[in-house]
């Protein structure tokens, strides 16, 4: 089978860095296993209102334009590829011609008003599952121990590259620090490197003030003395037993506290593609 570069376009405002070798690696097995003749055109979109829908949106795919949407908000990476490929199903079914004479009106019932649908839809995910799982089981032989990611709630910051990012309402620096880095205890860092745009309070930031965000790995370059200062500025965080640890207030924990806490929201990179 001849390689094919799929156009694969990051439409949403996330970082997910660390998962795009495992759709380098998914979209071509998906093309052997499921076996469409033409790539389609995926977007990974967000829509931060159906995110917080219980029964929100995950995909969907158009046969006119060939295009398939993932939504990518608020999940777990095993779960957008898995909707890519129940949509790469639907794909391969509109290439062969199956989506002929039908006028699809969007309707969110069509699977249990239109037998056909309904047929092609039981097809998405039996193949579609199965089409991830297999792959899935091959990639964690092929990598063993390799494979592993960790995601935090707003973005991996990898190879040394700083990102810009804008406050929100409600946002605190210790809030910004868990969202990138996974630990709320390592905002000294942003402060460092937004002081002039802060000022000299770091419990204040400003909605809509642009603050660069450094590699995590800076933190390790900071020493101790330098954290200390930074740390004293905060009337929410106080020294006990020689740790610094956060207080009632609006420094106070509104993050994450480690990797381990955060949900594998799915952030992607506008530059990966």
């Amino acid at each position: 089978m001849l390689q094919v570069k799929f156009n694969v376009i990051n439409k949403s405002d996330q970082n997910f860095i660390k998962i795009k070798p495992l759709i380098n690696d998914f979209l071509p097995f998906a093309r052997k296993k499921i076996g469409f003749n033409r790539p389609p055109t995926i977007h990974f979109s967000s829509d931060k209102k159906n995110a917080y829908k219980l029964l929100g949106k995950t995909a969907h795919y158009d046969p006119e334009s060939e295009i398939i949407v993932v939504y990518v908000d608020n999940r777990h990476p095993k779960d957008v590829l898995r909707s890519l490929s129940h949509e790469l199903v639907h794909h391969m079914q509109n290439c062969k011609g199956q989506f002929d004479s039908i006028n699809f009106s969007g309707d969110e019932q069509y699977a249990q008003k239109d037998p056909h649908l309904r047929k092609m839809e039981k097809e998405a995910y039996l193949l579609g599952n199965m089409c991830f799982r297999d792959w899935e089981d091959g990639y964690k032989k092929r990598y063993k121990d390799n494979y592993q990611m960790y995601v935090t709630s707003e973005s991996l910051i990898v190879e040394g590259i700083p990102q810009e990012y804008e406050v929100g309402s409600g946002d605190t620096l210790s809030a910004i620090s868990g969202k990138f880095y996974g630990d709320i205890h390592k905002w000294p860092l942003i402060y460092k490197n937004n002081k002039r745009e802060i000022g000299n309070r770091p419990d204040m930031i400003e909605v809509g003030t642009i603050l660069t965000i450094p590699p995590a790995e800076k933190w390790e370059n900071m020493s101790q003395s330098e954290k200390d200062r930074i740390y004293s500025k905060s009337k929410f965080y106080k020294k006990f037993d020689g740790t610094w640890q956060p207080v009632s207030g609006d420094m106070a924990p509104q993050g994450p506290e480690s990797i381990e806490d955060l949900r594998s929201d799915l952030r992607l990179d506008p530059n990966i593609f």
